[in-house]
């Protein structure tokens, strides 16, 4: 077992002012995306009407990027060929703020992977791409012992294409001069790395290079012995949703669960792992730190789609979250509500809406708040402000503040998210959420309920006789 699990919050992040390089096989990521609805006549394979294109940095760009969006220095040494893909790669790395130093080689094709996706699912995979091993790389080396100059910490992304074939030469170079490398490995034998500060395989990959691990305490053992093997630093194996494994030379060991709470892709959140871990690194963070940020960083990237990046807000509220009790982070701020309502579509979840004053809870809520749940995968509760109480049921209403309201409607497990609302009605909120089912509670008649035209769908649910809040106030009143 580890000797410890982490369980720590992180310390202040502050990443501007330190410079990361990063060494590696760059890509161009396109995604075309649409919907099928039918299969082809001239082969059994279904037909995508292509309603979206998107273009993403990949592979050691895509570190460069997330490096970059954490508020970091990102430089980025690679190489390109003379083509369409590397004119779009070099726009998107400026649009992102990665300092380029990419070298352009009549030899080589820019690698691009195509995927094409229908209702958010990936059909396949396309790669273009050309070898590069044989090729001089002397230039790179070159401009890389140059940068080295204005740089605090190294990254070498190897995507087995070639640009880290000498992966020792790079490394000796920058720990010559005191700076720490850190490396996304490809090869099967680690000892290519020799002299990095840490390498960050996955388990797949740790398992292709010493074999199978039939437990945690086996994993471990075979890390420090691969460690003292290949004159490494230390190695930071990710175990998906087992969470990541943090083994060092001097034989410690600490392990952090997995941060994720839907996993949707996976593509990039590698890149993720180790560009975190730089910017936490090179601003001064322990090791234990930094990775405790880049297991945050992974959890909050594997529930998006494709290559992204993260920002110091993402994480910052991602701790917030998984700090918070599971009552307190179903509350919502409209924005916050935005970015839920975005990561649900995403994940195809459906959504209903329902709202009211929920002043004093009663079974009648609670039952009529179940059977809302039931409808569709998440239920959004949209509640009144105390001011917007006031105006509908008059000056001594309500009995509870807002606050109290809202806590109380996040302790039901039927309810996901609830969100206050400061208008007489939640027209502007559920047009601004468009619902897939609005859900109210009574005798209402459909062409009555406010926010129905910005609804996939509009049901009513009978509420349970005899069960009020207004009853309820004029039994305690003694009316």
């Amino acid at each position: 077992m580890p000797d410890t699990i982490y369980n720590k919050t992180l310390p202040n992040l502050e990443f501007a002012g330190h410079n990361i390089l990063v060494v590696g096989d760059v890509m161009l990521d396109s995604y075309w995306q649409g919907l099928t609805e039918r299969i082809s006549p001239e082969a059994p394979v279904p037909v995508v009407h292509v309603t979206d294109k998107t273009m993403r940095v990949g592979g050691a760009g895509n570190v460069a990027v997330n490096i970059s969006s954490l508020g970091s220095g990102a430089n980025l040494l690679a190489l390109l060929g003379f083509d369409e893909a590397a004119d779009d790669l070099l726009s998107l790395l400026k649009n992102n703020d990665v300092n380029s130093h990419c070298i352009q080689n009549k030899s080589v094709s820019t690698t691009t992977k195509l995927r094409v996706l229908a209702q958010h699912q990936q059909l396949i995979r396309l790669d273009f791409e050309s070898q590069t091993f044989k090729l001089d790389f002397n230039d790179v080396a070159e401009k890389y012992n140059r940068l080295l100059e204005k740089t605090d910490l190294v990254v070498l992304s190897d995507y087995g294409k070639g640009v880290l074939s000498d992966a020792k030469k790079f490394i000796s170079a920058a720990t010559e001069r005191g700076i720490k490398v850190l490396v996304d490995p490809k090869h099967k034998d680690f000892s290519v790395y020799q002299g990095a500060y840490l390498i960050t395989p996955n388990k797949k990959e740790f398992e292709a290079v010493v074999g199978k691990c039939g437990s945690q305490e086996e994993l471990e053992e075979k890390a420090l012995t691969t460690i003292q093997n290949c004159d490494l630093g230390g190695l930071l194996i990710t175990q998906g949703e087992k969470g990541m494994t943090l083994v060092l030379k001097s034989g410690k060991s600490v392990h952090f669960p997995a941060r994720a709470r839907d996993v949707f892709d996976v593509t990039g959140a590698g890149d993720t792992v180790i560009a975190s871990l730089a910017a936490g690194l090179s601003s001064g963070l322990s090791v234990e730190d930094a990775v405790h940020l880049s297991s945050i960083a992974a959890g909050i990237v594997v529930g998006r789609v494709g290559t992204a990046s993260v920002t110091v807000d993402d994480v910052l509220h991602a701790e917030h979250i998984e700090n918070s009790t599971s009552i307190t982070h179903k509350i919502m701020s409209q924005k916050e509500l935005d970015e839920f309502v975005n990561q649900a579509r995403m994940h195809n979840k459906s959504l209903v809406m329902t709202n009211g004053c929920f002043d004093l809870m009663h079974s009648g809520h609670v039952r009529y708040l179940e059977q809302s749940a039931k409808l569709g995968d998440m239920l959004i509760v949209a509640v009144n402000s105390d001011a917007s109480v006031q105006l509908l049921k008059g000056s001594q209403r309500p009995i509870n503040k807002l606050n109290d309201r809202m806590t109380v409607l996040a302790g039901l497990s039927s309810v996901d998210a609830v969100v206050a609302f400061k208008e007489e009605t939640p027209q502007n909120l559920i047009c601004r959420i468009k619902p897939d089912i609005l859900v109210k509670g009574g005798d209402y008649q459909v062409d009555q309920i406010v926010g129905r035209e910005c609804a996939k769908e509009v049901r009513v649910i009978n509420l349970v006789e005899g069960k009020s809040t207004t009853n309820m106030v004029n039994k305690i009143r003694g009316k």
